[in-house]
């Protein structure tokens, strides 16, 4: 769909879109690309849109998970069957500590069978960034569902 003017295009598209994400990891804010050199007069023209994410996701392991007495063993732990920095950061504390144990528990028994881990650092990972997004995937479901109950109790639900 073509719109007349950008300043349209940016009201119709950009703005509902910021509006709506506003209060989920996705918010964002946009600055409007002007082009660099404009060989009349007159304003200069939107060439290009930068978006920036306020919520930006961390790939450190926070110095607070470190020195935290039940995460930092957990994370040793992961460390030591060779996950990640990156993955720790983003999803250790999506599937808590708890899930995070019951995956070690799982490698350690492979350990000690006869099928050993080859590559852990392939297999450890692949297995906690899967485990890390089924468990986001699910808290999403259960918190948009959660949503929709509250709304539907107060008369809120879009029939």
């Amino acid at each position: 769909m073509k719109h007349a003017d950008t300043n349209e295009l940016i009201k119709k598209t950009v703005l509902g879109a910021q509006k709506e994400l506003e209060r989920t990891p996705c918010a964002f804010v946009y600055n409007p690309i002007l082009e660099a050199n404009r060989a009349g007069r007159g304003r200069k023209k939107i060439v290009g849109l930068r978006f920036e994410l306020l919520h930006k996701q961390s790939t450190v392991i926070p110095a607070s998970w470190l020195a935290d007495e039940i995460l930092r063993p957990v994370i040793d732990r992961l460390r030591e069957f060779k996950v990640t920095e990156r993955n720790i950061a983003l999803y250790l504390k999506v599937m808590e500590v708890v899930e995070a144990r019951k995956l070690l528990r799982e490698w350690q028994l492979k350990e000690n069978s006869q099928k050993k881990i080859d590559d852990k650092q392939k297999y450890c990972n692949a297995v906690f960034v899967r485990v890390g997004k089924q468990i986001s995937e699910e808290k999403k479901k259960d918190a948009l569902l959660a949503r929709q109950v509250v709304q539907a109790a107060l008369g809120f639900d879009k029939k």
